[in-house]
């Protein structure tokens, strides 16, 4: 009998273990390197103050590819530039992805490491830890944080992922974590300080690791850089001040579509005394996301705004901050007034108004190939040809929207 339970045991493992494959050896994670993604994370300015726009660049497609069924994609159209007529639709992509959180940190590793200079030795150390429970159906707690930290000679980046399925439960991280917006007391480096109470208890679950592999990557003793996307974007400003504080050097902390509930009123001012223009944040002008704010939450960082007409992308950096009004959909288009006339204001807002109407705040405008195709425009001809290329899943992976598959 116990033999038989061993075997069962060992069994059960095998097969678990084969649905989570740790291996990235297969066949599909070969493809050709294109030759303008070879070392260049060479261009990377690791002493950079504020926006760098080749910075802002590269940690977007880091930030985009955390989400498996996009690093997944990736794979998919290096091997075939015309993965967008083979695929059946983004349902099959996330039933047939062959990267899962098993072999998550090698096949990161695969689309990344080649970034880097030849030669320069380059550490990859994912993160993750889940903590899931429902009453009633409903998921009570669903954190389930993930994050990439890469070492190389001088540096390390930090990447998040931002909101995603807890195993099979789609919605598990969004009630489980970010809707739980009442604030708690931090501890720590931050002890004392209110903090977003689903993203703190998201935090707590890597922190020991996390810093105890910064340890083992000499951190304190190279510039460190964070990232994130969604979620990922408030444990990037939540985990930049955290790290800050523990004597871990931030050198900058940048944000795609992250939510401004993050703290009150002491976080921000710890923010401002530890992290005085680090943080900036980036955000697309239709993703519903950054437009959240509550009364108790204050904003941290430096606010930069993609709009976009006609596929052309402008950047308006360090501008105000802009709110919620009653109505949902009417917003504060053009929140930097004295760089623009009072007519061409006026005209602007209607137009937005209206269209903000229409589209009805849908999702798929939080979609991370928004901030990296912004992100692309803003490069000069000579960057563009020293850079990998932006390579868009469209009408793939664009959840909830009309156009997509």
């Amino acid at each position: 009998m116990k033999f038989s339970f061993s075997l069962f045991i060992l069994l059960f493992t095998s097969i678990y273990l084969y649905g989570q494959s740790t291996d990235c050896s297969a066949p599909f994670f070969e493809f050709d390197i294109p030759e303008e993604e070879k070392g260049c994370m060479a261009h990377f300015d690791i002493n950079a103050n504020g926006y760098h726009p080749v910075n802002t660049f590269l940690l977007a497609k880091m930030t985009e590819l955390m989400y498996p069924e996009r690093l997944d994609y990736q794979f998919r159209y290096l091997k075939d530039r015309q993965v967008a007529d083979t695929l059946i639709s983004t349902k099959w992509l996330v039933g047939h992805s062959v990267i899962n959180e098993g072999n998550f940190e090698c096949a990161f590793k695969k689309r990344f490491r080649h970034y880097f200079p030849k030669g320069e030795k380059v550490d990859f150390k994912f993160i993750h830890e889940t903590e899931h429970k429902k009453v009633l159906g409903i998921s009570t707690k669903g954190f389930d944080p993930e994050v990439m930290l890469i070492s190389t000679s001088n540096a390390v980046f930090i990447i998040f992922r931002g909101t995603d399925n807890v195993g099979d439960d789609m919605l598990a991280e969004w009630t489980g974590t970010d809707f739980k917006i009442g604030m708690k007391q931090a501890d720590g480096a931050l002890e004392g300080i209110k903090i977003h109470r689903g993203f703190w208890n998201s935090f707590q679950l890597i922190r020991d690791e996390m810093i105890s592999t910064l340890g083992k990557f000499d951190a304190k003793n190279k510039k460190i850089w964070i990232a994130g996307h969604s979620l990922g974007g408030a444990m990037t400003i939540l985990s930049a001040a955290y790290l800050e504080g523990a004597g871990f050097p931030i050198q900058q902390a940048y944000t795609f579509a992250s939510p401004r509930t993050v703290g009150g009123k002491k976080f921000k001012e710890k923010v401002e005394q530890l992290l005085s223009g680090k943080i900036n944040r980036f955000e697309y002008y239709l993703d519903p996301i950054p437009f959240l704010w509550s009364p108790p939450y204050k904003n941290n960082g430096i606010r930069n705004w993609y709009q976009e007409e006609k596929n052309k992308y402008q950047l308006f950096t360090a501008i105000k901050e802009r709110y919620v009004s009653p109505n949902p959909t009417e917003f504060n288009f053009i929140p930097f007034v004295d760089k623009r006339n009072r007519e061409e204001v006026k005209s602007n807002r209607q137009k937005y108004n209206a269209l903000m109407t229409e589209l009805k705040l849908k999702m798929h405008f939080h979609n991370p190939q928004w901030y990296v195709k912004a992100a692309y425009e803003q490069l000069d001809e000579q960057q563009k040809k020293k850079l990998p290329k932006v390579d868009d899943s469209f009408p793939f992976i664009y959840y909830g929207a009309k156009f997509g598959k």
